[in-house]
């Protein structure tokens, strides 16, 4: 894709265009997709994990408006496939050969796609999982029932210490991801023993209880986030524990500290202001 470079940039009116579509050169998988919706270009010139504009941990996102002024000169911000201003997301997998109740399937994410799983809705289903569709919830009403405020309750704790804590959430989030993809072919081959109208109330029982299960996931990740990283220093843990001393007190903490890249950028604005006197 190198040669397209010059036409993305924006800058060259005489650049070769980027082809509509390109043709992939394998089948893609649910997960490329997936992937490609958590999308920060990463790995490539327009990457928004490689200045400063991703503050202290890196964060691949900018604030909003897309564009900004300094002086007298207008700048923007690149907007990636992956945004917070997501409000939900999916990939849609359609299989015609596949009776009608058991053949579409909505792999749904209820924020950012990079910062949720994925979760299997049947297009079947006749009523909608509790924690997408949330008495009582909207854009100005939390509720820890809601899908959407919970994930966001996550996401914007990540967001500003991204490079510290997005590791944890990953894990949690590619480990539900695996678990989707591991059960679809035995719930649908049950499905397929069924009638139609059975199928219909396994299929929907099925998107309700993975719902739901990611719901109460993703409250306890917000509960492990608060404690692990608080204060801006890291809890140790192991085995899915947090280490205690011996007299059961909490382990020593980890300060991480500025990243690398970051102090460099500190002490050029700085200069030696916060520079310590040689012994």
């Amino acid at each position: 894709m190198d040669r397209y470079l010059p036409w993305a940039d924006g800058h060259d009116a005489d650049a070769e265009p980027m082809p509509l579509w390109v043709k992939p050169n394998r089948k893609l998988s649910i997960a490329d997709v997936e992937t490609a919706m958590r999308d920060h270009y990463e790995n490539t010139p327009f990457a928004l994990d490689s200045d400063i504009g991703g503050g202290i941990w890196q964060m691949p996102y900018r604030p909003t408006p897309l564009y900004y002024t300094v002086g007298d000169k207008k700048y923007f911000n690149e907007r990636p496939t992956s945004t917070q201003q997501t409000g939900f997301s999916y990939v849609s997998q359609m299989r015609s050969w596949l009776p009608r109740e058991i053949g579409g399937v909505l792999w749904f994410g209820n924020d950012d796609g990079n910062m949720v799983p994925y979760t299997p809705v049947y297009c079947c289903v006749t009523e909608s999982p509790r924690p997408y569709n949330t008495p009582g919830a909207d854009a100005v009403t939390f509720s820890e029932e809601n899908a959407y405020w919970v994930q966001n309750w996550v996401s914007n704790m990540v967001y500003p210490r991204y490079s510290l804590l997005f590791p944890t959430l990953q894990a949690l989030r590619d480990s539900l991801d695996h678990s989707y993809f591991a059960a679809q072919k035995d719930i649908e081959d049950k499905a397929l023993t069924l009638a139609p109208e059975q199928r219909v109330a396994l299929l929907t029982d099925y998107t309700d209880r993975k719902a739901n299960e990611m719901l109460q996931c993703w409250r306890m990740l917000a509960i492990h986030l608060i404690v692990k990283y608080n204060d801006m220093i890291v809890k140790p843990e192991a085995n899915g524990q947090f280490k205690r001393t011996p007299t059961g007190l909490g382990a020593r903490v980890v300060r991480p500290g500025y990243p690398n890249a970051y102090a460099d950028e500190l002490i050029k604005q700085t200069g030696s202001k916060f520079e310590l006197p040689a012994k």
